[in-house]
């Protein structure tokens, strides 16, 4: 009866353990190593949850893909064909915007030049016109024509003439084009009526400037922009020959050989002394007439200064001392008896003026005392 209760009791329990099998439990480990290997793939298994792995004790996945799941591919935007696309463009520029750390970099803009001029290829000539039958020259030079290109539409161009000598005056035309444009041909065409100064100018050598403005208002140098001359020649007016420079030369005086004497006079009582000096008599050719010779006396002690001119009939051969009849006209003043320092000038029709000191006359002559 006892055996029957044991035996019962042990096939209890081995019922009890394949029913734990067949329910998936885990079995108890053992401290006893066995030779016999476990069922395949029971210890590594994870138990898979349908809520996708995020169950008690499950780690989430990483999403490195923000939010694609591993293994699936993002869907390509309507802007971002890809090569297999037939509307992708393999050559058209890449617009992305690129996102980096850092400032963001603007875009730099490449300088151009601002005016760009060609001309034809012959040797550059000399300009020469005539003023008032020529139109003031807007050419390159005397014979290349050329054309400009500007970086905004031109509305005119204006030239203006300076003498070399920075004397005299300036001129200047403005030539309004028939309508703006970028490209402007030179010279301008011959019927392009200009807005003038009424400056007069003499024939010579002008510098002159090329200028254009545009529709904006700013103004373009095309003269160093396109290498056109920057001088000028204006010509005398047709048919006449140009004139000659006066030629103004110094006096020739032509004295007596006697040793020069002091001057010494009574004033009120004789004339101003004309003379070279108090003895010799001097015969003076000059390179133009001469009309009047002035005589200036200063007080060597006080300052006073006392002046006589002498008029006569112009003439280009004149004697000292002149002759007594002469007439003249003096400053009404009392000089006092002494020293006085003098001066000689003779004055010519055609503005000249002859110091007769430097030619030998004397520069110091003495009042008498009254009576002496």
């Amino acid at each position: 009866m006892k055996s029957q209760k044991l035996t019962f009791i042990a096939a209890a329990i081995g019922v009890i353990a394949i029913a734990a099998i067949a329910c998936g439990s885990e079995p108890v480990a053992s401290d006893q190593s066995s030779d016999v290997a476990p069922p395949a793939g029971i210890e590594d298994r994870i138990p898979v949850e349908p809520d996708g792995g995020i169950g008690d004790g499950a780690l989430p996945p990483v999403d490195d893909n923000q939010g694609i799941a591993v293994g699936e591919t993002s869907p390509a935007t309507p802007d971002e064909a890809s090569p297999s696309d037939p509307d992708f463009d393999r050559d058209a520029p890449h617009t992305d915007d690129i996102v980096i750390d850092g400032p963001k970099l603007e875009p730099v803009d490449v300088a151009l030049p601002e005016v760009v001029c060609e001309m034809t290829l012959a040797d550059q000539m000399p300009i020469e016109f005539h003023f008032g039958s020529d139109p003031v020259p807007t050419g390159f030079d005397g014979i290349n024509g050329g054309g400009c290109m500007f970086p905004e539409d031109i509305e005119s161009v204006t030239v203006t003439l300076h003498g070399l000598d920075g004397s005299g005056p300036s001129h200047t035309a403005i030539w309004t084009l028939p309508e703006p444009t970028s490209q402007v041909s030179f010279p301008l065409p011959k019927d392009l009526i200009a807005m003038e100064t009424r400056a007069f100018l003499s024939p010579g050598q002008y510098e002159r400037t090329l200028t254009a403005t545009g529709v904006s208002g700013k103004s373009y140098d095309v003269a160093n922009a396109s290498g056109a001359l920057m001088e000028v020649t204006l010509l005398a007016p047709e048919g006449t020959e140009e004139p000659e420079a006066p030629v103004v030369a110094q006096p020739i005086c032509m004295t007596t050989l006697a040793v020069q004497a002091p001057i010494e006079f009574f004033y009120g009582s004789g004339p101003v002394p004309t003379g070279f000096d108090g003895v010799n008599v001097a015969n003076c050719t000059f390179g133009e007439e001469i009309e009047r010779v002035e005589v200036t006396l200063t007080a060597i002690a006080s300052g006073h200064v006392h002046t006589e001119n002498f008029s006569f009939e112009a003439t280009a051969q004149v004697s000292f001392p002149l002759p007594e009849d002469t007439l003249s006209f003096g400053t009404m003043e009392m000089l006092e008896p002494g020293k006085y320092e003098r001066v000689i000038t003779a004055y010519g029709v055609n503005g000249g003026e002859y110091n007769i000191n430097e030619l030998g006359a004397l520069s110091e002559v003495t009042i008498l005392e009254p009576g002496a």
